[in-house]
């Protein structure tokens, strides 16, 4: 169905704007008919990306664990700035928000920052932009840094662009190959500019083939049962419950080709002009529209009241 053109010429584009698996959502956030609250699931994933930022500046895990209340105040305000507020569900399990996100702080800590602190650290969620045509996109990345002694083996002194997630489902190759937040990140890199504070005040036009890193945050809990899989030598073996998870199931990784870069760019392109042009389909999902905020205003076939919306 066509609808009215929410995204002009001259609008910046967002990373949510082509990743969400809805359309329709896409649309009804920028008339902002979403509920202004924040799920558990949101602030979860803020409060956790806050604290990592903290943990990248120096903090400890413990440190922060005593000071997560103050940290999840502070998310908080800053959803409050946004006009959004915490969910009944937030305020009632705010405590056991704080436990997880302080267990995953530890794990980070004990598992992975003796790898990235090899690094040289250029900082946490970073302005970055592109422009594309008349397309500007703009962003944040959670986490950039350069591998200068290779401690992760993708080469040395290679800029690795990596993102924090705290969904369940973990991606596969196939999905992180056709992930366009991913495309965005990486062609930023290549083609556009990063706001690379404290490294520089200023913007930096990189123009290198980044290393795209997720970092799956649920996959730092240990296991909860004994498990067989591969360990990060490639050897089948037997894991005990309790026992920490191979690095490569938290560290995901996806290598784009520069051959591809045009491609790449037609599908953002592609994605937007679709967006331009009014297309905005519905795709429905049983998770998806449970938890979304906008399900409040998008049409469905047994209210006749939201029909207005169409």
């Amino acid at each position: 169905m066509t609808r009215r053109v929410p995204l002009t010429i001259g609008q910046d584009i967002h990373s949510t704007d082509l990743t969400e698996a809805c359309p329709r959502k896409v649309l009804l956030r920028h008339e902002q008919k979403v509920e202004p609250v924040a799920t558990t699931a949101l602030f979860r994933g803020v409060l956790a990306g806050k604290c990592l930022e903290y943990l990248h500046a120096g903090l400890s895990s413990e440190q922060l664990c005593n000071g997560v209340v103050g940290i999840a105040n502070e998310v908080v305000s800053e959803l409050a700035a946004e006009g959004r507020i915490p969910s009944d569900a937030v305020e009632k399990n705010l405590e056991q928000i704080c436990r997880t996100v302080c267990f995953v702080a530890t794990q980070y800590e004990k598992q992975l920052m003796p790898l990235l602190g090899q690094c040289k650290l250029i900082g946490t969620e970073l302005a970055c932009r592109l422009t594309l045509g008349d397309i500007e996109f703009a962003s944040h990345m959670d986490l950039v840094f350069r591998d200068t002694n290779n401690a992760l083996g993708y080469g040395p002194n290679r800029l690795i662009i990596a993102d924090w997630k705290f969904r369940q489902s973990v991606p596969t190759k196939a999905y992180l190959a056709r992930y366009h937040q991913f495309y965005l990140y990486w062609l930023m890199a290549m083609q556009g500019s990063v706001q690379a504070y404290p490294e520089v005040d200023g913007w930096i036009d990189y123009k290198e083939n980044a290393q795209m890193l997720w970092i799956h945050l649920p996959n730092l809990e240990p296991y909860k049962r004994k498990t067989t899989r591969h360990d990060d030598e490639g050897n089948l073996r037997e894991y005990a419950k309790g026992e920490d998870r191979p690095i490569s199931s938290i560290l995901r990784d996806v290598n784009y080709k520069v051959e591809c870069a045009s491609q790449m760019c037609h599908d953002l392109t592609e994605r937007v002009n679709m967006m331009r042009a009014g297309f905005f389909p519905k795709i429905a999902d049983t998770v998806g529209c449970t938890v979304c905020d906008a399900r409040e205003f998008c049409t469905r076939a047994d209210t006749v009241e939201l029909l207005e919306n169409q």
